[in-house]
């Protein structure tokens, strides 16, 4: 068998709740890359009937890009709560760069 066992579409405010739960673990991720962790978080809101029709359950392994970070850094912060710009990695690559704050 080869072939697409399921497709999941998500709205925005999922996007924005797996933004926020990889904030906290410490992932940056836009609404298009935290897209993955979204459909996972779907599926997994779905009724155990459709979850089972396409082997989604207890024992599934899966594997989530991230395929994008924080392209929109306003959108990011009023999501995540988090300011890009005091992000660690992005502070050591504008001193690495030699931007300064105004």
């Amino acid at each position: 068998d080869q072939g697409t066992d399921a497709f999941v579409t998500i709205g925005d405010e999922i996007a924005y709740e797996a933004m926020r739960l990889l904030a906290e673990s410490g992932v940056t991720a836009g609404e298009s890359g935290a897209a993955g962790l979204g459909g996972l978080l779907a599926l997994a809101d779905m009724p155990e009937r459709d979850r089972s029709r396409i082997g989604f359950g207890p024992n599934t392994v899966a594997l989530v890009v991230n395929t994008e970070g924080a392209t929109d850094p306003a959108n990011y912060e009023r999501h995540t709560g988090v300011n890009v710009a005091a992000l660690p990695q992005v502070a050591a690559r504008r001193q690495a760069a030699g931007v300064q704050e105004l």
